[in-house]
């Protein structure tokens, strides 16, 4: 099925945390299916990845391993992101206490009628308050 990924998914698959087993159903059904985002994707997945490598939960290897797996995932990136944040996406973050970032997944989801795949649980239920589907069991 195609999803919105958000970051808090990619990089649970990436570290391989405790988390990593809800996120990689859906990382593995992209290779079937066709992952969405919004523009500031892969500028949230990249500071994440730097953050771990400054905080040393990655090595330089395991970093440069999670960049060029991150390449393989078909990830559609929404270019209409920006000029919506005041059309739809701001009333979503202000009534769900979200960051603007994560309304931005959000807002995705509801356009394009699309199940989110998240591993925010802030998120997850604004999700589901707004209808949407979530492709990652919340627990």
């Amino acid at each position: 099925m195609n999803v919105v990924l958000d970051a808090s998914a990619t990089l649970a698959w990436i570290f391989g945390d405790e988390r990593h087993d809800r996120a990689w159903p859906i990382i593995e059904s992209l290779q079937q299916f066709t992952a969405f985002a919004p523009a500031h994707y892969p500028l949230e997945v990249a500071n994440g990845l730097l953050t771990a490598l400054r905080r040393t939960r990655l090595t330089q290897d395991q970093a440069a391993t999670a960049v060029v797996a991150l390449a393989t995932i078909p990830i559609a990136i929404d270019a209409e992101t920006p000029g919506r944040i005041f059309d739809g996406m701001w009333a979503l973050a202000v009534r769900h206490r979200l960051t603007t970032y994560d309304a931005a997944y959000l807002e995705l989801a509801i356009r394009h009628r699309l199940p989110l795949a998240t591993l925010d649980e802030a998120l997850a239920l604004a999700a589901i308050a707004e209808g949407i589907a979530l492709a990652i069991p919340r627990h």
